[in-house]
């Protein structure tokens, strides 16, 4: 009598998953890969700042529960505490309807010169992408240097490390840019937490000009290697 093909050798072991997860064989078959997602991220701006985890830091920020969506004004800053825990891969969509203005990421604590930013100098072109930090100028981020989305919105994903370094994905129809890594420069007490910036810069923006930020989905308490697996494959969520 034939005997029971096997898929495998009873211990042996294989990555799987996008985020590089390891399977391991028991009984001639492979066990189910691991979960590539130990915290579930998802932000969907449904309360007020003050009531979850996203909170006021700075100017008059606000939350249009409707729409589900996050409102930048010039000189606003809001900040999400607690933070996310270890590493996190999060994606949303930024929109800027009008025309000039620049939203930008922060991490608190840390002294980078810029941080994933986007700007939109006027109506008639699209959103380009670039780096910035509170008080500074607009800059590169990375590669991201000044491209330009497919018209004024984008769709975003932040990769970080645990607090050590930061990329971003950006796209759009037809467009896509990756930064590349940038180290986390700590400037010492650095708290790690997540922040979303309208600049406070009236060379770059109106003061009655917005920036609209989406739902953020993703995953957080992620190793270093699997953020860095997610950056590779291009997750989006």
């Amino acid at each position: 009598m034939a005997g029971t093909c096997k898929a495998c050798k009873d211990g042996d072991s294989r990555a799987c998953g996008e985020c590089g997860n390891t399977q391991t064989c028991s009984g001639g078959n492979w066990q189910a890969c691991g979960s590539c997602c130990p915290v579930t991220v998802k932000d969907g701006w449904t309360t007020d700042l003050g009531v979850g985890p996203w909170g006021w830091a700075q100017g008059d920020p606000t939350v249009d529960t409707t729409n589900k969506q996050l409102i930048l004004s010039f000189d606003d800053i809001a900040q999400r505490n607690p933070n996310y825990s270890g590493g996190y891969v999060v994606s949303f969509y930024v929109n800027m309807p009008g025309a000039p203005f620049v939203a930008h990421l922060d991490v608190s604590g840390f002294t980078n010169p810029t941080f994933p930013a986007f700007r939109r100098v006027s109506q008639s072109t699209p959103m380009t992408i670039g780096g910035m930090r509170y008080g500074g100028s607009w800059g590169s981020f990375g590669t991201w240097n000044g491209q330009q989305s497919a018209g004024g919105s984008a769709h975003v994903t932040i990769y970080v490390k645990a607090n050590t370094a930061i990329a971003a994905l950006a796209t759009s129809t037809g467009f896509s840019a990756q930064s590349g890594w940038v180290t986390l420069v700590n400037g010492g007490g650095a708290t790690g937490s997540l922040g979303l910036v309208g600049t406070n810069d009236s060379d770059l923006a109106s003061s009655d000009k917005t920036a609209a930020i989406g739902p953020m989905s993703g995953c957080a308490g992620l190793s270093d290697g699997q953020v860095d697996a997610l950056y590779t494959a291009k997750k989006e969520y």
